[in-house]
Order: C-alpha cells, then structure tokens, then sequence
C-alpha cells in the first residue's frame, strides 16, 4: 500500500512538473479586460492611477494610444489566441521598428493594419527581440 501511494505521489509530481511550462506561458499574457469597451474607449481615464480600487496601468504603457489596449487586453485580440513571433533581430540601433517595418521598405515584413497606433517604443511589450 505505501509502494502505490508513493508511486501515485511521483506520477502526481511528475505531471505537475510537465504542466508547469503550459502554465507559466499562460502567465505571461497580459490580463484580459474584465468589462466591454462600449461606452469605456478612454481607458486611461480609469486606468490612469486616479481611481481608487481600479488598477492602474504599468509605467511601460505611457503613450500607448487607448485604441490600441485592445490589441493585447481583449479576450480574442492576437495576443491571447496566439503567440506574437519573435524578432530575427536584435533592436540595438534599430530602435525606430517602423522605419523599416513601416511598409515601404521592399523585402521587410510590413507592421499589420491593427497595429496603428502603436509607437515603436512598444513593440517589444509583445515581440521579444533575438538575443
């Protein structure tokens, strides 16, 4: 009896261990807005560190556009169904992401249509650079 409990326990553990990635992939997305937008467009009104019992949003968010929150924070926005891609580069001295991603740079993956609005000191809240 103590043989199987002890087998169970390392079966439980080792499942836990596997599952742990999936979980703290999970962790790393950004919250999902709680409320609808209709009627809330101007998310910094609440979510600027004003209001007492509503969270305010990271420092690292100063100058993001309010039509852009839907972006990351919406339950079916890109970044909750799916995994941003990875920079094939490095950002040291390519800082100004649009100047080449802008669209007008022939043979360089153009920033989508929904991605209007988003300076270029934030693509990193989404794409991590190549190290």
């Amino acid at each position: 009896m103590r043989w199987t409990y002890l087998v169970g326990m390392g079966v439980g553990l080792a499942c836990l261990a596997v599952a742990q990635p999936a979980q703290a992939q999970d962790a790393k997305k950004p919250p999902v807005m709680t409320h609808e937008t209709a009627g809330r467009e101007q998310c910094a009104m609440c979510h600027g560190g004003a209001m007492e019992g509503i969270k305010a949003m990271p420092a690292g968010h100063k100058g993001i556009a309010n039509d852009a929150c839907t972006l990351c924070h919406a339950k079916d926005s890109p970044v909750q169904t799916a995994t941003p891609p990875a920079m094939t580069h490095d950002v040291a001295g390519r800082e100004q992401c649009l100047m080449c991603h802008g669209g007008a740079m022939e043979g360089m993956k153009a920033a989508p249509a929904n991605h209007k609005g988003i300076d270029n000191k934030n693509c990193t809240l989404c794409h991590k650079p190549a190290k």
